[in-house]
């Protein structure tokens, strides 16, 4: 599992942090409500008896499919994806994850 990310720089005029160095997670693609309802009925069953166990098993396989660095999408209730934060830097090569 991986997060992948791509350093830019602060190009905007008058910017406090024009010409500093920052990071951008970049997604490595898509997971729908579709594809996770199909890797969740390999690992449960889903029964209205056991939408709890299908609860944790859609947090579960959200947070891997976010971990593997994918954008994860649930119809009608929204996108996830991971973000960083961080300081900007004058330099490129002073840039620390």
């Amino acid at each position: 599992m991986a997060v992948f990310y791509k350093l830019y720089q602060i190009m905007k005029e008058g910017s406090a942090d024009q010409g500093k160095w920052r990071v951008r997670v970049v997604p490595q693609g898509v997971v729908t409500t579709k594809e996770l309802a199909k890797i969740m009925e390999q690992n449960c069953t889903v029964k209205s008896s056991d939408i709890n166990a299908v609860l944790r098993e859609l947090a579960e396989t959200m947070k891997t499919s976010l971990l593997d660095g994918n954008r994860v999408v649930l119809d009608g209730l929204g996108a996830f994806k991971v973000t960083l934060k961080c300081t900007g830097t004058e330099k490129k090569e002073d840039f620390k994850i």
